[in-house]
């Protein structure tokens, strides 16, 4: 769920900073490996690969992981997650109706508008939350890779998914 709310974050940035410079996917490519070997790229790209892959483009892998155990991970997913999370999209649903904006599948530019705005709102949510517990966004994602073999992380993965699949489906938004 994690790498597939940075993919789709990820992609709703992209498309409005190709939209903004008028280019094509084909040409931020192209540029991408024309400049690759320009000290600030390939930075970028390592660190966006580093985000991408969960270990939130930090070089060192220091983190607080050490600080909190599988009971407390298992906490923070299962009782606060899944409603910091709901809490952005759901008041960024209301925010949109409230100017007569209605995210749906017939008008897509509202709807990426709609996505882009409530995943930023989540993230905020989230980084507060986790701050409640002296974590950041990235000692969360490593706690999670550290510990996702345990069930009960699983578990409560799964559980804070269904929660976020069951508030979407509400707000009338398909996964």
């Amino acid at each position: 769920m994690y790498k597939q709310n940075f993919e789709e974050i990820l992609e709703n940035v992209q498309v409005q900073i190709l939209g903004h410079f008028e280019v094509t996917e084909e040409e931020l490519e192209a540029a991408t490996e024309l400049y690759k070997d320009d000290p600030e790229v390939s930075a970028l790209v390592v660190q966006l690969e580093g985000f991408y892959l969960g270990e939130g483009g930090a070089t060192g892998g220091e983190g607080l992981e050490g600080d909190i155990g599988v009971e407390e991970l298992e906490k923070i997913i299962v009782e606060e997650f899944g409603d910091a999370w709901c809490d952005a999209y759901e008041k960024t649903m209301r925010e949109f109706q409230a100017q007569g904006r209605e995210p749906s599948e017939a008008d897509q530019e509202v709807l990426l508008d709609f996505q882009s705005q409530a995943s930023v709102r989540a993230q905020d949510n989230l980084a507060d939350l986790l701050q409640k517990y002296g974590l950041t966004s990235t000692d969360f994602q490593r706690l999670v890779l550290k510990h996702q073999a345990d069930p009960r992380i699983n578990q409560a993965l799964q559980h804070s998914q269904t929660v976020q699949t069951e508030a979407l489906a509400k707000m009338g938004l398909r996964v």
